[in-house]
């Protein structure tokens, strides 16, 4: 092997370590999203994100599964500045969300949908 080979190689490992890292790769389960995400759809989830009302995001229930909701509203406590979100699915009449089991502590957040749909049904997954 060349240092140039090994090099590269190192390079190449360290990419894909760190997208590991930051991004993980989770298929759609049920229809509390559609018509956005349907069941079976593959999305790509950045694990680190910035909380934005209206956007998308994976995040640890209390029915011990990950949800997939888009961020509703963000509240602030007066007393001590913590915040609570609340999450509701696209598909109102099919979703189990905030509405169901309240707002959900912003550490249970796993990451926000970055891609769907046709970018990743490119991949071929």
């Amino acid at each position: 092997m060349t240092a140039t080979t090994i090099i590269l190689t190192l390079l190449l490992i360290s990419g894909i370590l760190y997208l590991v890292r930051k991004y993980s790769i989770n298929q759609v389960e049920g229809s509390s999203m559609y018509p956005t995400f349907y069941s079976g759809q593959w999305i790509l989830v950045k694990k680190s994100a910035t909380l934005t009302v209206d956007n998308v995001y994976v995040f640890d229930s209390p029915l011990g599964i990950p949800c997939l909701k888009r961020l509703h509203y963000i509240a602030v406590s007066p007393t001590d500045g913590k915040l609570s979100l609340f999450f509701v699915g696209d598909n109102l009449e099919d979703s189990i969300d905030s509405r169901s089991f309240g707002f959900i502590d912003p550490s249970k957040v796993i990451g926000q949908v970055v891609k769907f749909k046709e970018e990743i049904r490119k991949w071929n997954l």
